[in-house]
This record gives C-alpha cells, sequence and structure tokens, in this order.
C-alpha cells in the first residue's frame, strides 16, 4: 500500500523539493483544483471554449506549438455598466532557470529553484528577476484567443 507521501507525489506531481510551508499549502490545495485542457494552433492563435470557465478561474492550456503550457485566468472586473470579463495568458516557463511553472493557489510556482509570480506573472519571489511573460488575449461571445508571438 502507498504512503500519503507517494500519493501525493503521484498526484500533485510533489518533487520532493524543499519548499517554503505556505507553497507546499498551496500547492497541495490546487492539486483538485487544476483543469489541463489541449488546444490546436490555427495561424498562431489558440482557441479556448468559454465553458472551459464555468467552475474554475483558470485553465491549463497545453499545445504542440509551444514547449511550456499557457496559464489561462479569467479576471472579472466591476465597472459602473456591470462586470466585464478579462483574460489573462502567461507562459508557463519560469524565467530564472527555464523550469516549467506550477499553479499553486493564488500564485505560480517554480519547483526547481522556488520562484514565485502572480497569477498575472509579476515575480513575488525570487531567485527570478523577470515577470513571466505574457500572450496578448481577445475573445468573443464564445472564445477566448490566445495570439503567440
Amino acid at each position: 500500500m502507498s504512503s500519503r507521501r507517494d500519493f501525493l507525489k503521484t498526484t500533485c506531481g510533489f518533487s520532493g523539493v524543499l519548499i517554503s510551508g505556505s507553497a507546499v499549502a498551496a500547492l497541495l490545495e490546487s492539486c483538485t483544483s487544476v483543469k489541463f485542457i489541449s488546444a490546436a494552433e490555427v495561424n498562431g492563435v489558440l482557441s479556448v471554449n468559454k465553458n472551459e470557465f464555468l467552475q474554475q478561474s483558470f485553465v491549463v492550456v497545453k499545445t504542440s506549438a509551444l514547449a511550456f503550457p499557457v496559464y489561462l485566468a479569467k479576471i472579472t472586473t466591476a465597472n459602473s455598466s456591470g462586470e466585464r470579463e478579462n483574460y489573462s495568458a502567461l507562459f508557463m516557463r519560469c524565467t530564472h532557470k527555464q523550469c516549467e511553472v506550477k499553479p499553486a493557489g493564488s500564485v505560480l510556482y517554480c519547483p526547481c529553484h522556488g520562484s514565485e509570480f502572480s497569477t498575472t506573472g509579476k515575480v513575488l519571489k525570487e531567485p527570478a528577476s523577470v515577470d513571466l511573460e505574457k500572450f496578448p488575449v481577445s475573445s468573443d461571445t464564445q472564445n477566448i484567443y490566445i495570439h503567440l508571438k
């Protein structure tokens, strides 16, 4: 029978690297809430149906067009005419040593050296000193479009 640690390694991709207690808690908290989807690149654009956001505020988009996935987050803002949906797309490659970052609660965490980024790509914790790369995003009534550079 597997131990709890083996279970966590398998289900969450936990690498056994020692990280801060808050990062561990956030990483474990996010295990069940990460939704991975695939998207094909057509003319430099990835298309994601808005229905992917019915039960979560972000998805991880995998595509053969990129070496790393894209973190796509729904950002709802209120203005005088009501709520407005915006989307943010981040390349999930750490700017420190190019490891893949992982969603961990309210941050994106690099398991290689401990860098942390906000869900808008800003560096929160070094050793990374450069924000995550962002992709331009547009949308219509049904889809979100990630414009690859």
